[in-house]
């Protein structure tokens, strides 16, 4: 997100759950009413492949422009990641 300045501003909000709506939309409103447009999903890498996917679907109900993915160290096998990567509309944040 950058600010009037041009500067990069960086806001962590605490975690919630995918599952509690009233929690989103108060989220949603929240990075709304801040103007925040360059939002990041941190998704646990180890997390299996439907989870991913879960936490896709609820990033994009708050208009996530990035992923980062977190926990990459507990991966044996990370060619599952390939799709949520190369096939999605979130770009991995750098």
């Amino acid at each position: 997100m950058s600010g009037d300045s041009g500067e990069t501003l960086y806001i962590d909000f605490p975690g919630i759950s995918a599952d509690n709506r009233a929690d989103i939309g108060e989220l949603a409103y929240a990075l709304d009413r801040h103007l925040v447009v360059g939002r990041v999903l941190v998704v646990n890498a180890a997390y299996d492949t439907e989870l991913i996917k879960r936490a896709y679907a609820f990033g994009e109900e708050l208009c996530a422009t990035h992923v980062v993915f977190s926990h990459m160290d507990e991966l044996i096998h990370w060619g599952k990641l390939w799709e949520f990567v190369l096939g999605q509309r979130l770009q991995p944040f750098s």
